[in-house]
Parts: C-alpha cells; structure tokens; sequence
C-alpha cells in the first residue's frame, strides 16, 4: 500500500485558527481540518499561496473541502470547477447556495443567462461548477464569458482528473478539450490549477501534472516516476498523497450460476434476462438486505438495465436518459431514505454525500 507522502514546504505560514474559524464558518459540522499528516489544512494553505496542486486521495477523504474552503475565504474571485459529475455538482450547488453554480446541460436558461451576465461584472458566486460538455465547442458560451472577466478567476479545479486520459475519454469524451486551456498562450495559462482525482498510480499523477501544464520545468527525463514527482514537489506543483486503503469496505464475490440454475428449474417461462434480475433480487434476500431496509446501489451498464432491474425489483432508478424532473425525485428519494434501493450507471453516486450506504 502506499505510503503517506504528503508535503508541505516552502508554503508561507498561514494561521491556523484563522482557518479553523473558517472552516466552523463555511462547514459548521466540522471544528478540524481531517487527514494524515495535516494534508487537508496543508492544501488549503497552498491553495491560498497561489500553488499548483495535485490531490491524490481515496474517496471521501474530504478532497472537494479542499479547494471549497479557499473559494470561500478569497472574496474577490470564484473557483471555477470542471467535473463530469452531474448529481455532485448538484449536491453541492444544494449545500452551499448562493455560494455555488452550476452550469451544465441541465441547467435551465434562465439560471444559464444569470451565470453569463454575472462572469461579465462582478459574480456572486465563489464557486462555479461547469460540466466537460460546456467547453467542448469552439462557440462555447461560457468560455467566452470566462475569458472576459480571467481576473476574477482565481483557480481552476479540474475534478476526476484521470478522465483526461484514453482510459477517462470512454467515460467523458469532453475532457478532451481541457488540455487546450492550459496551453503556453492560453489566457488561462498562469492561473493556478488543482487536480483532484482517486487514482494514484505514478504513471496517473506525472500524466496529469503534464497534460494539465502544472509544472513548466516538465520535460524529457530519464528519471523513473518517483524520481521525476519528488523534484516536481520542489519546484511547482504541491502534491498530496496518501494510503488508498479502506478498512470498512468487505468485498463478496457470489458464484451466479446457482442462482441462475435453480431460477431456471423454477421459472422456465421467463426469459433469461429477466432470469438475471430473479437473481440479483435472491442475492440481496440471502444477504437480508431487502428485509434490514439497508441503504444500497445497483450498478447497472445499460440504461435499459437499471429500468428492468428496478421494476423487478420496485426500487428508484438513475440514468441519463430520464428527465431532469425524473432525475431529480429519485436521488432525492435514496439521499431521504424514502427508497432504498437505487439502480443506476455508472455516473451516479460519485461524490454524492450519504452516510448510510451499506451495499453496492
């Protein structure tokens, strides 16, 4: 497992109660910064000193915390945050208010004009959550607008960072067009970046630091990986790492076949499809998972998938293909606890804050 490796030189001193007094401000349900090593409040500092950072760690960690809190504390600004992940910006926008925006496919027009007007004078808002999609046009709106007032933009965080790769273009293809803003004559060049992302392989982080243009001295080396990221750490780029492992997660692998078999004898005229359901729904009987009123996900990978499962199974369902209204009573259905089950793809429940999720 990999070893803590958080570092926190050469950032200026900032106070630390001043922080902790902000923290109470803008998170009332926290009074300490979390994390080995300090790294939480140690990030904040470097956001604050203007640092190019690199956050690499499990989820739930509290990374977002991160880059939120020095968007609070510098007034005269916003973050802008690009992430892939509909329902958390939701999330957020929900929790902070008027602090927060979204700006994304599904947002309304009206919502859409205000953000636009607001980028061209002074906006109200400290953070501004915007989906990949938005800049993947050369007529895109809100880049234009972000280009005219690059002032008051003060960080740009780039959430699920591993996506800008090969591997994260088959989940969204749009983090294609990222690399373009931090090109050497890009307006956006000098500002500084954050990338945040739960995937800390060294081959990952040197590929983000790269293509995200966070460390000028970056260039052909013959250095291994390790080598290459302690010198970035001396120079630009604050890098904040540590161990992935989750001591409360259990993993299960069930052999199917049984299940299927014996739904096979027993309804052999249903079709095998809906046989595949019949044992997915034992499954969560044998485990008693339906009878506790657990809280849970099904991962499905088809749209289709999550609408059969969920009608077999009488739970919420979630995909992108549902409208906004539809989307919108469902999560806040699982996130109520008023439906326990939710069947979704992949897209949903990263980043989603709900405690009481028991299986997945």
């Amino acid at each position: 497992m990999m070893a803590s490796n958080v570092e926190n030189n050469n950032i200026p001193n900032t106070n630390h109660f001043l922080l902790i007094d902000k923290l109470k401000e803008f998170f009332p349900k926290y009074n300490s910064f979390r994390g080995p090593n300090n790294w939480q409040e140690n990030a904040i500092v470097a956001a604050l000193n203007k640092k190019n950072i690199l956050i690499c760690q499990k989820t739930g960690s509290g990374k977002s915390l991160a880059f939120q809190l020095p968007a609070f504390i510098e007034e005269d600004g916003f973050t802008l945050v690009i992430s892939p992940l509909l329902a958390l910006m939701k999330d957020q926008v929900q929790l902070f208010g008027n602090l927060a925006a979204q700006f994304t496919s599904e947002t309304e027009r009206e919502e859409r004009n205000r953000i636009l007007t607001e980028l061209l004078y002074i906006p109200t808002f400290r953070l501004l959550y915007v989906s990949p999609e938005q800049f993947d046009n050369q007529n895109s709106d809100i880049l234009y607008h972000l280009q005219q007032n690059k002032k008051k933009l003060k960080r740009i965080v780039i959430d699920e960072a591993q996506c800008i790769f090969t591997w994260g273009l088959s989940f969204r293809a749009a983090y294609r067009t990222i690399w373009q803003m931090f090109d050497e004559n890009s307006c956006f060049a000098s500002i500084p970046r954050t990338a945040v992302t739960a995937s800390g392989s060294p081959k990952i982080r040197l590929d983000i630091i790269h293509m995200l243009r966070m460390d000028k001295y970056f260039g052909n080396n013959d250095n291994d990986n390790e080598q290459m990221i302690t010198m970035m750490k001396e120079k630009e780029v604050k890098i904040f790492i540590n161990s992935f492992n989750r001591s409360n997660i259990k993993y299960i692998c069930i052999n199917k076949e049984k299940y299927i078999t014996s739904s096979l004898n027993n309804t052999n005229r249903r079709s095998p499809r809906i046989n595949k359901y019949l044992y997915i729904k034992k499954c969560l009987d044998d485990y008693g998972l339906i009878l506790s009123g657990q809280s849970g996900i099904i991962y499905c990978r088809t749209r289709k998938e999550s609408e059969l499962l969920a009608k077999e199974l009488n739970c919420a369902v979630y995909h992108a293909g549902l409208s906004m209204e539809a989307k919108d009573f469902n999560q806040r259905s699982w996130m109520l606890g008023k439906c326990k089950i939710i069947c979704a793809t992949i897209a949903f429940g990263l980043g989603i804050h709900k405690q009481d999720v028991r299986f997945i």
